[in-house]
């Protein structure tokens, strides 16, 4: 697939964790750095200047891209949104939990061999990471009427199923606080892959019937148009982007899933 084919020319060793078609333009809106020296420890992230910044809108590249997370080609819903968000966790994560570094890299690399939870965010050996806290949340009525309907209540084993059926992929792949650069959306290498491949392999598969596809923010860059299999959500929607059964997300996702 040739957005995964894209992801595969980053390298996760070499600071900062840029892929090398977006280093000309995030290396002069980042100057200076957020992290002008990439901690190795999370203490010494706790210690560092960089620590409790909560009103940057710069791209963290002290951080791993997450361009997209879970099994692209088999899940059965992707879920479309804007750009990760930056908590505590992921800095003791990556800099102190190497089996989750790993995770991260395996899933830019679509590695799953091995892993009972490809959407790692689904994962509650990871209920730890803000990442988990947030997904269990907002699919929390959908993964109980799961495990009421398909798994004799067993909520671990509905959350096993989900992560292996749902996906998610992110316009901006950079990691921050909050979001201002509308114009990286135009600029990036990477978020015009993301863009191609919704726009071909991903509606194609939502016409075909194969995937539901869940678009939760900024709709107009994504560029789908709304049918049966794709999910729009606009203006309030947009900024709760609630994914419970009550939703036209969440009910969108139960079906598939329950169909699956």
């Amino acid at each position: 697939m040739q957005l995964i084919d894209y992801w595969k020319q980053f390298d996760p060793s070499r600071y900062p964790y840029i892929h090398p078609h977006d280093m000309n333009i995030l290396k002069d809106i980042n100057s200076p750095k957020h992290f002008k020296n990439s901690p190795s420890t999370y203490q010494e992230y706790l210690l560092s200047a960089n620590f409790g910044m909560h009103d940057d809108s710069r791209m963290d590249l002290s951080l791993l891209p997450i361009p997209y997370a879970g099994d692209l080609k088999n899940s059965k819903v992707v879920i479309l949104l804007l750009n990760p968000g930056l908590h505590y966790s992921d800095y003791y994560g990556e800099y102190d939990r190497p089996e989750y570094r790993k995770r991260l890299i395996d899933n830019i690399q679509q590695d799953f061999s091995g892993v009972d939870f490809p959407f790692l965010w689904l994962d509650p050996n990871l209920s730890w990471h803000a990442g988990f806290q947030w997904w269990e949340k907002k699919l929390r009525t959908v993964i109980k009427e799961l495990a009421e309907r398909r798994f004799n209540n067993s909520y671990y084993e509905a959350l096993k199923f989900a992560s292996k059926n749902i996906a998610q992929i992110e316009l901006i792949p950079y990691h921050s606080t909050i979001f201002k650069s509308r114009n990286l959306v135009r600029d990036l290498a990477s978020a015009r892959e993301s863009i191609n491949f919704a726009r071909t392999i991903l509606q194609a598969d939502a016409i075909s019937g194969k995937k539901t596809i869940i678009i939760t923010r900024q709709v107009g860059e994504w560029g789908l148009p709304k049918s049966k299999n794709i999910i729009t959500y606009d203006g309030h929607q947009a900024r709760s982007a609630s994914l419970g059964v009550n939703g036209p997300g969440g009910s969108a996702i139960l079906e598939k899933l329950l169909a699956s």
